[in-house]
């Protein structure tokens, strides 16, 4: 996986993975840990079109709420 877009906080990073994009964002609260997603093709539409701000919007999407993402996860 080539890396695309990081976060300077450290939250977030984009990968593109053979055409393929995946978002690993950091959630959890008192134990943090890695979440990998692979975007749908409305999501890669979204950062395409609107870039950094999408993929931010979207990390802090997945952070809030991992559990809508589990069947999305990249193990």
């Amino acid at each position: 996986m080539k890396e695309v877009l990081r976060n300077c906080g450290g939250m977030y990073i984009l990968f593109e993975d053979g055409g393929a994009y995946v978002l690993s964002v950091m959630v959890g609260g008192i134990a943090m840990y890695e979440m990998r997603v692979r975007l749908n093709a409305t999501e890669v539409a979204g950062y395409r079109d609107e870039g950094e701000e999408f993929v931010g919007t979207l990390a802090d999407q997945i952070a809030r709420d991992p559990g809508k993402y589990e069947a999305r996860a990249v193990r």
